[in-house]
């Protein structure tokens, strides 16, 4: 396959996805024609997304275990919310709820020649803050789904609420943090060290060298989410509150 060829395909992807976005018709799949082949293209895909959606507001990073190769995703900047924002069922295909740590970053890291050290990367964080992503799906069936067409697909992001800055440190140890959710005041999640990615620095300083290297910069005011601190809750509708001990709390109304 050419590059012409490579690059048509990725350009479908994006379509399809785009248009299940704006119509709410979920797909069973992407097409064997759109399918991204690789990480790259997979990633390729999502910043085609970006642009559609008017630019990029922060990033999503995880993994699966301590030793694990991290994952990412973008944040479309018109999906970030803070206050207590209330937001449509309607908008999404599915509400998923997880609560999270996020770090805002004060300066852009960019430098590509040599990888940030992690002392580095925690230094251009300005704030730590809970939050809520809103885990969603333009697919009838996530989970069937490949890992490849996931990531292609946001990395399942529907949207952020970003709760206010605190006073905690982000050399935080994500590990000790005690993660709660609450709907209609009822608690329904509470874990200690919810997080199956380990470190959340070493999570921040794949990502920061990562994204310097591809020539998409972590850039200032950019959020960035590592990862669920509760696990998945999919709801209907009701007040969601986050609170995550020595961070902070978040809120969503999802009617």
């Amino acid at each position: 396959m050419n590059r012409d060829d490579g690059g048509a395909r990725l350009d479908r992807a994006v379509q399809h996805l785009m248009m299940a976005r704006r119509s709410r018709r979920w797909i069973d799949a992407l097409p064997a024609d759109a399918m991204p082949q690789t990480l790259d293209e997979a990633h390729a895909i999502q910043d085609g997304q970006m642009i559609r959606m008017g630019g990029r507001g922060g990033w999503k990073v995880g993994a699966a275990g301590p030793d694990a190769i991290p994952g990412r995703a973008p944040l479309a900047a018109r999906s970030i919310y803070t206050g207590r924002p209330t937001l449509s069922a309607a908008e999404f295909h599915f509400v998923g709820i997880e609560g999270e740590i996020a770090f805002k970053f004060g300066s852009t890291l960019d430098r590509a020649g040599r990888p940030y050290a992690v002392e580095e990367v925690l230094a251009a964080v300005t704030s730590v803050h809970a939050g809520i992503e809103i885990a969603d799906s333009r697919y009838v069936d996530f989970r069937s789904r490949s890992a490849l067409e996931q990531t292609a697909d946001l990395g399942n992001n529907g949207a952020y609420i970003l709760g206010p800055a605190s006073n905690a440190s982000p050399a935080i140890d994500q590990l000790q943090v005690s993660a709660e959710i609450w709907l209609d005041g009822e608690r329904i999640v509470q874990k200690t060290g919810g997080n199956t990615a380990g470190s959340v620095q070493r999570l921040l300083t794949w990502l920061a060298n990562h994204c310097a290297l591809r020539g998409t910069p972590i850039t200032a005011g950019d959020i960035v989410t590592s990862g669920s601190c509760t696990g998945l809750e999919i709801i209907q509708k009701g007040t969601v509150r986050a609170v995550l001990a020595g961070i902070g709390d978040v809120t969503v109304t999802i009617v």
